[in-house]
């Protein structure tokens, strides 16, 4: 009889992925099957975790079908008899110097990706959990926190929209699978995750700003980035899980209550990371404004009163110490992993 089990994540090898995988192998109850094209995941993210007997790691790029049998490495998990039971679908990169230069492999994974995911699950019966953005909302008015039940103003055709565009057909296709075919789908929409197992030329703005520090560089905040709420990646993983487990599926959303000035996060940045950069305000400088836009947009409140009623769940990491965690992983593999030399605009 299987004793554990088995779990599919997707997208494993990225920040969120991979430290779920290791949340996961720690539990004692899993077998953990990750996969990952190395899209915008780092292969040194999950590394310490090949030689765990329960883990294995297959790469694959799910905008193609996944067939397990093509595996045999997860043959001792029985997956031809017992399949897998739980679906972490994290895929859909939100780097944005990963997603930001390849628009059409990123539309792909939402669409064709998740489709895959979806009639693997149909065929073993598994719960899948879909991890989303609060960017599939689109804009609206300032001051408004965003609820699971908002729907603000979105234009599908900026270039900026191609993730949140691949997000949404991704829900969509979600929802229709479960409507349809009765299949277990829930969805989480995360909002500005950091932590561990970041890397250099990511493009977020925490890890941007620490790199801009290590480097001693100045720093520009504009006028349009105000304040934003940064959630610790273990609390997340915890979110995660929380919300896997629960009987009813649904649509969450994952965020850190408080928001914090942009201007003092980098001050306690250069202050962490023993910095000689100064910090100025001015418009973004003309070959960043693409990123600059993606920054702003992440500038606002998300209520998380429903994943605090359903599934228990609050954050609990401060962030002066999820920095300072963050900043020592950074130092750590400074020169090992970069986004760039994947993903060149």
């Amino acid at each position: 009889m299987q004793d554990r089990i088995n779990v599919l994540v997707t997208g494993g090898a990225g920040t969120v992925g991979s430290n779920l995988c290791d949340h996961l192998l720690s539990q004692k109850t899993y077998n953990v099957i990750c996969v990952d094209n190395y899209f915008s995941g780092v292969e040194h993210n999950i590394d310490r975790l090949l030689s765990d007997p329960h883990f294995e790691f297959i790469r694959h790029d799910i905008s193609e079908p996944l067939d397990f049998a093509h595996y045999p490495g997860v043959e001792r998990f029985k997956t031809a008899f017992v399949g897998v039971q739980e679906i972490y679908h994290l895929a859909i990169p939100d780097a944005p110097r990963a997603y930001l230069p390849s628009p059409a492999e990123v539309l792909m994974l939402g669409a064709t990706g998740t489709k895959h995911i979806l009639d693997l699950a149909l065929r073993h019966r598994a719960k899948v959990l879909l991890a989303s953005d609060t960017n599939v909302i689109g804009t609206m008015p300032e001051g408004e926190a965003i609820t699971e039940d908002t729907r603000g103003a979105f234009d599908f055709l900026d270039p900026l929209s191609v993730l949140a565009s691949a997000q949404r057909y991704a829900e969509t296709i979600c929802e229709t699978y479960r409507r349809l075919y009765n299949l277990d789908v829930r969805i989480v929409r995360m909002h500005n995750v950091y932590g561990p197992n970041m890397h250099f030329g990511d493009g977020r703005f925490i890890p941007e700003m620490i790199e801009r520090a290590l480097a001693g560089e100045e720093i520009v905040i504009t006028p349009s980035l105000t304040a934003a709420p940064f959630l610790f990646l273990s609390d997340a993983v915890d979110a995660l899980v929380r919300v896997m487990g629960l009987r009813t599926p649904d649509i969450y959303n994952l965020a850190h209550p408080t928001l914090y000035p942009l201007q003092e996060v980098v001050q306690v940045i250069i202050a962490l990371t023993g910095s000689l950069s100064t910090v100025r305000q001015g418009p973004a400088p003309a070959d960043e404004q693409e990123l600059y836009a993606v920054w702003q947009r992440s500038c606002r409140a998300v209520s998380i009163a429903k994943i605090k009623e359903d599934a228990e769940w609050f954050p609990v990491v401060l962030l002066r110490d999820g920095l300072s965690q963050t900043i020592d992983y950074m130092k750590s593999v400074r020169g090992l992993a970069d986004l760039r030399s994947i993903h060149k605009k």
